[in-house]
C-alpha cells in the first residue's frame, strides 16, 4: 500500500549490516509519510485497503490499513468450503501508522507501528466426526520503533530502538485426537549506524546491533505431528498412539558489531566488511519433565566472526558488474528447543553466500536489465535424528546440511510515461540433507521456477495496475 516504499530481495551475500540469517533477505522500506495521499481507498478482488494523512504542525502523520476479502471474492463464483482441503482461502490484515518530523536542519524523528495478522482453515468434512480433520494456522505480528537520524556533509549518524510480540497457533484435530503448536514471543533490539567519508576515496561505516527474544511454547502431538520441514506427511495424518506434551521457554540474545570500508579507485568499487557476534541461547528444560524432579535449564554462549565481501566494477556507464560473498549464522529456532519434541541445547546454523551479477542500464532510458546468480552452502542445520529410538532429549540433530543454487533475470521499467513495472524469472534448485549418509531431497519450500510480471499505471488521480505470478513446487510438490 501506500505506506510501503519498496521492496527488494537480496538472495545470497548480504552485507554486514544484516545477520542472524543464512538464508536470502527481504528489505522492506516505508515510503516518505508527506507522500502519501490525503485520502486514498484501494480495491482489488484480493483486498480493500485505506491510506490517509494529516499534518499536525511541524508532524506528518500517516496511516495504512488493509483487509482481504478473497475469501468473500471466490464466494461469488465457487464454494469455499469444498476448495478447503486442496485450496484453503487466507485472510489478512495489517496496517502500519507513521509519524515524522524534523527538529532540527539536520536531524530527523521517526517513529512507526507495524501490525500483522493471518489466518488459514482447513477442513476435510465427513459424516463421521471421528474421521473428520480440520486445521486452523495464525499468526499475528506487532513492531513498534523509533529512529533519530543526523545528516552530516561526510556521512549520517542512525539509531532505532525497537521492541514487538509475536503470536503464532496451529492447531490439527484429526476426528478426535489433538495436535497444536502455540507461540508467544516478546522481542526487542536496538541499532546504531554511523557512515563517513574518509577520504575522496574511502567510506567508513560502523554499527552495532542487539536482538532480544524471550519465547513460550506449548505443543501437544507426537514428534511428527505438527510436521516440521522434512517429514514425510500429507493434511489429515493422525499424529498416532504416542501423543505427548510439553511447554517450555527459549531464549535468543545476539549482540553484534560490525564495519565496512568501500573503497572507489576508477570504476571498481569494493567493499570490505566484517561482522562478529555474541550469542546467548537459552532453554528452560534439558530433559523432559518426570514427577517432582526439578527443572535444570540450559545456557550457553557462541562467539562468530563473519567476514563479507563485495566488488563491483563498471565496465561501460551503461554495464556494471558485482561480486558478493560471505559466511553467515543464525541461532537455531526458539520451537526446536523442547526436551520432548526436540533438543535443548541447539546452538547455530551456518552458511557459505556467493553471487555474481551484472546491471545494464542505458543512459536517458527509463528501463534497466539484472542478471544475477547465487550459491549458497549451508551446514549444521537442525533436522530430525533419523534413528528408530532417538537419544533421551535429543530428537533434533545439527547433521544436516543443503545447498541451493540458482539465477534471477529482471527487467524493470520507471517512470516512462506513467508506467512502472518489472518482470522478474527465478531458476533455483534447493536441496537438503538430514544426515551425511541420507541421499540429497529437496527442501519442502523449493520453488524451481517462478515468473513475475508487476505493471502500473498512473495519470492524475488515478492509478491502476496489476500484478501476475506463476510459480512450480510449493504449496504443490511430487
Amino acid at each position: 500500500n501506500d505506506l510501503i516504499g519498496d521492496i527488494r530481495l537480496v538472495p545470497a551475500a548480504f552485507g554486514p549490516d544484516r545477520g542472524r540469517a543464512i538464508g536470502g533477505v527481504i528489505d522492506i522500506g516505508l515510503a516518505d509519510p508527506a507522500k502519501v495521499p490525503s485520502a486514498r481507498v484501494q480495491l482489488d478482488p484480493l483486498d480493500v485497503a485505506l491510506a490517509a494523512r494529516r499534518e499536525l504542525g511541524p508532524v506528518t502523520v500517516a496511516l495504512a490499513v488493509r483487509q482481504s476479502w478473497l475469501d468473500r471474492a471466490v464466494d461469488l463464483v465457487a464454494d469455499p468450503r469444498e476448495l478447503a482441503p486442496n485450496a484453503p482461502l487466507p485472510t489478512w490484515n495489517d496496517g502500519q501508522l507513521v509519524a515524522k518530523t524534523r527538529p532540527g536542519d539536520h536531524l530527523t524523528l521517526t517513529a512507526w507501528y507495524l501490525t500483522s495478522g493471518d489466518e488459514l482453515v482447513r477442513t476435510l468434512a465427513s459424516d463421521d466426526p471421528a474421521t473428520e480433520t480440520s486445521q486452523t494456522i495464525q499468526s499475528n505480528m506487532q513492531r513498534g520503533a523509533i529512529t533519530p537520524r543526523r545528516d552530516r556533509p561526510d556521512g549520517f549518524d542512525r539509531a532505532t530502538l525497537w521492541a514487538g510480540y509475536d503470536t503464532t497457533e496451529d492447531d490439527l484435530r484429526v476426528g478426535l485426537t489433538p495436535a497444536s503448536l502455540h507461540q508467544r514471543q516478546l522481542l526487542a533490539g536496538a541499532r546504531g549506524i554511523q557512515q563517513a567519508r574518509v577520504g575522496d576515496h574511502v567510506t567508513l561505516t560502523l554499527g552495532l546491533d542487539l536482538d532480544a527474544e524471550q519465547a513460550r511454547y506449548e505443543r501437544r502431538g507426537s514428534l511428527s505431528i505438527p510436521a516440521r520441514e522434512g517429514d514425510l506427511h500429507i493434511f489429515g495424518q493422525p499424529p498416532g498412539d504416542d501423543v505427548n506434551a510439553d511447554r517450555w521457554f527459549a531464549t535468543t540474545i545476539d549482540l553484534a558489531g560490525y564495519a565496512a570500508v568501500d573503497l572507489r579507485l576508477g570504476r571498481v568499487t569494493a567493499t570490505l566488511g566484517a561482522r562478529g557476534d555474541g550469542w546467548l541461547l537459552g532453554a528452560s528444560r534439558l530433559t523432559p519433565k518426570v514427577g517432582t524432579t526439578p527443572s535444570i535449564g540450559s545456557q550457553e554462549m557462541r562467539f562468530t566472526l563473519d567476514p563479507r565481501v563485495a566488488v563491483a566494477v563498471r565496465v561501460t556507464d551503461e554495464l556494471q558488474v558485482r561480486v558478493d560473498a560471505g559466511r553467515y549464522h543464525q541461532a537455531r529456532a526458539g520451537s526446536d528447543a523442547s526436551a520432548v519434541f526436540g533438543t535443548p541445547d541447539l546452538a547455530l546454523e551456518e552458511a557459505l553466500h556467493a553471487t555474481l551479477g551484472g546491471q545494464f542500464k542505458p543512459e536517458q532510458a527509463p528501463f534497466a536489465i539484472e542478471l544475477v546468480g547465487f550459491v549458497r552452502k549451508l551446514d549444521r542445520l537442525v533436522a530430525r535424528d533419523l534413528a528408530v529410538t532417538p537419544l533421551f532429549a535429543r530428537a533434533l540433530t545439527q547433521d544436516g546440511t543443503g545447498d541451493v543454487i540458482g539465477a534471477q533475470l529482471t527487467a524493470r521499467v520507471v517512470g516512462y510515461r506513467g508506467l512502472t513495472g518489472w518482470l522478474s524469472y527465478m531458476l533455483s534448485k534447493s536441496t537438503r540433507r538430514d544426515a551425511p549418509m541420507e541421499n540429497d531431497r529437496l527442501f519442502d519450500h523449493d520453488q524451481t521456477h517462478g515468473l513475475v510480471a508487476v505493471a502500473g499505471y498512473e495519470r492524475g488521480a488515478w492509478s491502476i495496475g496489476g500484478r501476475v505470478r506463476v510459480a512450480t513446487g510449493e504449496p504443490r510438490t511430487a
